[in-house]
């Protein structure tokens, strides 16, 4: 019986890499923010669409980009929102 494998170069349609942009100029709350990328996460780790390991990136910004966060765990997200 022959061992057929997928290819290595096959194009996968999952997302890896997700990018939430949080604006810090005062227009939303802290506490809306960490609903928000809780609920995120939650939704990513659960979809089908998504890789089983997704970066979230978390980029807080108002007229120019004050810091590029990486979440990839739920441990991350958790110190993360402290």
């Amino acid at each position: 019986m022959p061992l057929i494998e997928p290819l290595e170069y096959r194009d996968s349609r999952r997302i890896h890499d997700f990018v939430i942009a949080v604006d810090t100029s005062g227009s939303v709350a802290g506490e809306q923010v960490q609903r928000f990328i809780r609920k995120t996460y939650n939704i990513l780790k659960e979809h089908d669409s998504f890789a089983s390991s997704v970066n979230i990136h978390i980029i807080q910004c108002a007229a120019d980009i004050q810091s590029d966060t990486v979440i990839s765990s739920a441990d991350d997200i958790d110190r993360y929102l402290q």
